[in-house]
C-alpha cells in the first residue's frame, strides 16, 4: 500500500484538478472504481490526502461545471475492474430512500 499523500501525490493532485474532466460516464470502461464531487477544490486535495492507494492503483480528477458552477472530483483508477472486485461494487453509496426502504444496499443499479 502506498502512503497516504506525500509531496509528490500533492503536486498531481493539483495538477490534475486544474484539468477540465467530466465525470465518469462509463466507469467500467474507464476503470474508475469510486469517486466523489466537491464545490471547493481545498475539499477535493484534502479528501484526496485521505486515500490510500494500492501499488497498481492511482489519483484520478479533474474538474467540469454544472448550473450551479465548478464541480472538482477526485477518483481512484484500477488497471483490471475485474481483478478489483465485483462491477457492483463500483461507486459504493447509500441509496437509502425513506420512502422506499427496501431499496438500500442496492448499488447504483437501483
Amino acid at each position: 500500500m502506498n502512503r497516504y499523500h506525500d509531496r509528490e501525490r500533492d503536486l498531481a493532485v493539483q495538477a490534475f484538478l486544474g484539468q477540465e474532466r467530466q465525470l465518469p460516464e462509463d466507469p467500467l470502461e474507464e476503470r474508475i472504481v469510486v469517486w466523489k464531487t466537491f464545490r471547493d477544490p481545498q475539499e477535493a486535495r484534502d479528501y484526496a490526502e485521505n486515500i490510500l492507494l494500492d501499488t497498481d492503483q492511482e489519483l484520478v480528477g479533474g474538474y467540469c461545471a454544472d448550473s450551479l458552477g465548478r464541480v472538482y472530483w477526485v477518483g481512484v483508477q484500477v488497471p483490471d475492474v475485474r481483478a478489483w472486485g465485483h462491477s457492483m461494487a463500483i461507486h459504493l453509496r447509500d441509496p437509502y430512500d425513506a420512502q422506499d426502504p427496501d431499496s438500500k444496499g442496492h448499488g447504483i443499479s437501483a
